[in-house]
């Protein structure tokens, strides 16, 4: 099953829910630069291996998220 997804319209309405941190798994940041094509201000955060969660977690703190 395939189906198109409005990837623009769902970030938006995360955003204008509130939502301001978004965190990426994996290698690379593609996901997170599509957001930020969207809106530059919000949290981008991307897991790549241990030290990446571990500034992940660092950066989540600082903002009073973890």
């Amino acid at each position: 099953m395939f189906n198109i997804v409005d990837w623009r319209g769902v970030i938006e309405r995360i955003i204008s829910k509130g939502e301001n941190t978004f965190i990426e798994v994996g290698p690379k940041q593609v996901l997170s630069n599509m957001i930020k094509d969207i809106d530059p201000s919000v949290l981008r955060l991307n897991l790549e291996d241990t030290e990446s969660l571990k500034k992940t977690v660092k950066k989540m703190a600082e903002q009073g998220e973890a």
